[in-house]
C-alpha cells in the first residue's frame, strides 16, 4: 500500500513498473500493489529514478491551503455553530482552516506523555483563545510575543467544561515573509 503527494501520480508511476508486479491498482494519491521480493531492488531503482524525473525542480514545500483570514475575536459559539453545518467533514469536505495574523501569546508549555505537544493561549487584549498544536512542543520557550496562527475550530471538553479550542496548523512569528506561490 503506498500514498503519494498531489505532485506524484503513484498510480501512473506504479503503471511504469508494471512489469515488475504482480498487480497494482489505485488512484493519484493512494495505491496498492503486489510484488515478488526478488523484484523488491530493482522495483526500488525504477520507481526512485521515475520520481527523480517527474519531481525534478519542483518546489515541494508543504502548503496549507487557508478558507479564510479572521480576527482571534472572531472565533466565537457563533461561528463553532456555523461550521458544524458543514460537516460531515473528511476525505473530499475538510475541516475549514482559518488564519489569525498578529495575535499575542499570553501563555506555552509543553504537554503530553513525551513533550512533543504545545499548548499555548493566544488573544487581542479583549479575547483569550486556549490553543493545542500537535508535535510542534519544540516552539515552547521559543515563542515571541506575536504570531501569526492557522487553526481549526474545534470544542474540548474536560472536566464537564466545553470550550473553543484552536487546533494549530502551523505557526510562526509575526511579520514573517509569505512563502512564494
Amino acid at each position: 500500500s503506498c500514498r503519494s503527494i498531489p505532485e506524484f501520480h503513484i498510480t501512473n508511476a506504479l503503471d511504469q513498473v508494471e512489469h515488475l508486479l504482480k498487480r497494482h491498482g489505485g488512484h493519484a494519491q493512494a495505491a496498492g500493489f503486489t510484488l515478488e521480493n526478488t523484484n523488491l531492488s530493482e522495483f526500488r531503482e525504477e520507481m526512485m529514478q521515475i520520481a527523480y524525473f517527474e519531481l525534478e525542480g519542483q518546489d515541494l514545500a508543504p502548503v496549507i491551503p487557508i478558507d479564510a483570514e479572521l480576527d482571534i475575536a472572531e472565533i466565537d459559539w457563533a461561528l463553532h455553530d456555523f461550521l458544524k453545518k458543514l460537516e460531515p467533514t473528511g476525505y473530499g469536505n475538510p475541516l475549514p482552516v482559518l488564519m489569525s495574523r498578529d495575535v499575542h501569546v499570553y501563555g506555552q508549555r509543553v504537554v503530553g506523555q513525551d513533550n512533543t505537544h504545545l499548548q499555548l493561549w493566544v488573544g487581542d487584549g479583549q479575547v483569550k483563545r486556549p490553543c493545542i498544536a500537535f508535535r510542534q512542543g519544540e516552539w515552547a520557550g521559543n515563542l515571541p510575543d506575536r504570531v501569526d496562527l492557522v487553526y481549526t475550530v474545534s470544542v474540548n471538553e474536560w472536566n464537564g467544561r466545553r470550550d473553543l479550542q484552536l487546533i494549530v496548523q502551523d505557526i510562526r512569528p509575526s511579520g514573517a515573509k509569505e512563502p512564494e506561490g
